[in-house]
């Protein structure tokens, strides 16, 4: 059974990692960070196990990321971050694209939550210097991945493939790993 209140934070070491790898992704020139949120509320949060909510939460959120790389035609990478339940009510994710993604697109696929604390702006790697912080680790990065913020990491494929293409179709996607095989309704 999965542990989904253990606090789970990144080193400062990976911390850095992190944001070189994000910073080193070619193929997706568009880089976001996002926060979405939930209502304050949900109906069904009363009627679940702790374990049963943040499976939901998390299918909420893959379903987000399907749907958003489904409607913008785009390949999505994704590194995102979860609250801790009954902390926050929010997830965050710098997301990478392969295509331009306009906030309002962004924004309109959320379904599960409310306007406020809505927000999907281009991520900015230089957040710290532009902004006189002597700290470079510092950023969105670190503000998602830090134990500092009591986020879980979400660990899922590589890639969020829209499967428009034939050959992501069939099982060949150039962006996903060598070994992953698309599940196609025939």
């Amino acid at each position: 059974m999965k542990n989904y209140f253990e606090a789970v934070g990144l080193s400062p070491q990976e911390i850095a990692e992190l944001k070189g790898q994000i910073e080193g992704l070619g193929k997706y020139p568009h880089r976001y960070f996002v926060t979405m949120t939930w209502v304050e509320h949900p109906k069904w949060a009363y009627q679940m196990t702790g374990v049963e909510f943040e499976e939901k939460r998390e299918s909420q959120i893959r379903g987000y990321f399907m749907t958003l790389s489904q409607m913008t035609k785009s390949h999505l990478k994704v590194f995102s971050a979860i609250s801790r339940p009954h902390i926050n009510k929010h997830f965050h994710v710098i997301l990478c694209s392969e295509k331009p993604i306009p906030a309002s697109t962004g924004m309109r696929f959320w379904k599960e939550g409310q306007g406020k604390g809505k927000d999907f702006k281009k991520y900015n790697p230089r957040w710290a210097e532009d902004n006189g912080i002597e700290d470079l680790t510092r950023g969105a990065v670190k503000y998602i991945f830090g134990k500092h913020h009591q986020h879980r990491k979400l660990k899922w494929g590589d890639v969020w493939c829209p499967a428009k293409k034939s050959s992501c179709k069939n099982g060949n996607c150039k962006h996903r790993e060598e070994n992953y095989k698309i599940k196609t309704s025939a």
